[in-house]
C-alpha cells in the first residue's frame, strides 16, 4: 500500500483528520489509538501500520513492535516490517 494511499484510508475513517498534512506529529496519536483498537477493519489497521512506519516516531514504533509480538497474522507482521524499510 502506498503512503499517500493510507493517509486517505485514514481520513475517510475519521474526517476529522482530513485538513492535518502528512506526518504531522497528530498521526501519531492517530496511529497508536488504532493499534490499540485492535481487532479493528483490516484496510484501517494496514493503513494505520503504513502510516505508522513513515513517522520515524519512537513512541509509535515501540506500540507497533509491541503490535508485532502480540499477532500471529503473517501478513500484518511482514506489513510492520515493511513499513519499517
Amino acid at each position: 500500500m502506498e503512503l499517500k494511499v493510507a493517509y486517505d484510508n485514514l481520513r475517510k475513517y475519521n474526517p476529522i483528520l482530513k485538513p492535518l498534512p502528512n506526518g504531522s506529529p497528530l498521526w501519531k496519536k492517530v496511529v497508536i489509538e488504532i493499534i490499540d483498537s485492535y481487532p479493528i477493519d483490516e484496510e484501517i489497521l494496514k493503513s494505520a501500520i503504513v502510516v505508522g512506519g513513515s513517522l520515524e516516531d519512537k513512541d509509535v514504533t515501540d506500540k507497533m513492535y509491541e503490535f508485532f509480538k502480540r499477532i500471529t497474522d503473517d501478513n500484518l507482521r511482514k506489513l510492520i516490517v515493511e513499513s519499517w524499510s
